[in-house]
């Protein structure tokens, strides 16, 4: 029972990191690509922050995030977003700068793909952190699976 609970732990723990891992380098990529893509303007939609208290007696801090859906138009065709920009979000930012319903703002969207859509771009946000994060992730595991295929060895 505990060589197949390592394993499990140990495979889940790999497919945990590989997710991390990719969805980073798809952030850093994205971030990347949306420097060169081209601006329209758009309209603030909706903009709200959200507040989570950390539990009672304990350490946990209070975190805000923000939620902006924006709308824009592309060749005469409308498209509504809500990504600011690619990667893992900035925990403690203002939430009330720079948005609020019915503000004119420039839109980033890709030629190709005119749903996919940032207001801010090549901003990496906590995008390189996720890759060492995920990398740590990975590389536990294949020590652990080393560890077990050496001492089935000796």
């Amino acid at each position: 029972m505990g060589k197949i609970f390592r394993t499990v732990f140990l495979g889940l723990f790999a497919l945990l990191g590989s997710a991390i891992l990719l969805y980073s380098l798809w952030s850093i990529y994205m971030t990347h690509a949306s420097r060169t893509w081209p601006s329209t303007r758009g309209t603030i939609v909706e903009a709200n922050c959200a507040s989570s208290h950390g539990r009672a007696g304990t350490t946990y801090p209070s975190t805000r995030s923000r939620h902006v859906l924006f709308q824009y138009q592309v060749n005469g065709d409308s498209y509504t977003s809500d990504r600011e920009s690619f990667g893992i979000p900035v925990a403690g930012r203002d939430c009330a700068a720079g948005c609020s319903k019915g503000q004119a703002v420039n839109v980033y969207y890709d030629p190709s793909n005119p749903g996919e859509a940032v207001l801010n771009v090549g901003t990496y946000s906590r995008s390189r952190f996720g890759v060492v994060v995920g990398l740590i992730f990975i590389g536990f595991a294949l020590f652990g699976y080393w560890r077990d295929v050496r001492n089935r060895d000796t």
